[in-house]
């Protein structure tokens, strides 16, 4: 588990990218409902976007720290423990 994980940062960015596109999205049809029909299906292309890309992600980061019972605990309690940080701020 010493081993460092390359990082793919432009795959990352992408991902965050995704995000924007689907908050786009939503803000062009929470408040322009004349734009809704040209923006059908945006919202849609960056969800899809971005679970592939976390998919691409997890599947990198567990090449490195294997995929046993250790590396998943680690990934879990370290997820969790990072959404307690947040809901905290």
């Amino acid at each position: 588990m010493n081993t460092p994980i390359p990082l793919w940062n432009a795959a990352h960015g992408l991902r965050g990218l995704a995000c924007l596109i689907v908050l786009i999205a939503h803000a062009f049809l929470l408040f322009s409902h004349d734009a809704a029909p040209s923006m059908v299906g945006m919202g849609k292309i960056g969800v899809w976007l971005f679970f592939v890309l976390s998919a691409f992600l997890l599947t990198h980061k567990f090449r490195y720290t294997g995929f046993g019972l250790a590396a998943l605990t680690h990934y879990a309690l370290a997820r969790f423990i990072r959404g307690q940080l947040y809901q905290r701020r």
